[in-house]
């Protein structure tokens, strides 16, 4: 799973107890969005039914994206960084005003690039 490849979320202890000898730090909340319930579902009940080794949930600044099966294959890596915190336009116009044609709007502008899940969709970026 992405989330504990990238240790994202914190490690299960599967015995229950929690190490006495770590610190408990202020607490992070963890957004999670998924099109499949099952995912999150999963998520809830996997940390509801076991402690995790530090006590606390983590977060990171930059969101993660897990990208999706290709051709009936799980995608390698499962997950990536994005490469900034705007979301995708999923469906963006394709018509170029200027040349009075369909464009790839991904690649006119410096500041626009398509999205990291969605080929056709575009995002903002630095």
């Amino acid at each position: 799973m992405c989330s504990q490849q990238e240790s994202l979320l914190p490690e299960i202890n599967i015995n229950g107890t929690l190490n006495p000898t770590k610190s408990t730090k202020k607490s992070k909340a963890v957004l999670i969005t998924s099109l499949y319930p099952e995912y999150s579902e999963k998520l809830k009940s996997m940390y509801y039914e076991h402690t995790t080794v530090t006590g606390q949930g983590l977060a990171g600044l930059k969101p993660w994206i897990l990208l999706t099966p290709r051709d009936q294959k799980p995608a390698v890596p499962p997950c990536t960084r994005a490469v900034s915190m705007e979301p995708c336009f999923q469906v963006p116009p394709t018509y170029d005003c200027r040349a009075k044609k369909n464009a790839d709007l991904g690649a006119l502008v410096r500041h626009v690039t398509h999205c990291e899940d969605v080929e056709q969709g575009i995002k903002l970026v630095d």
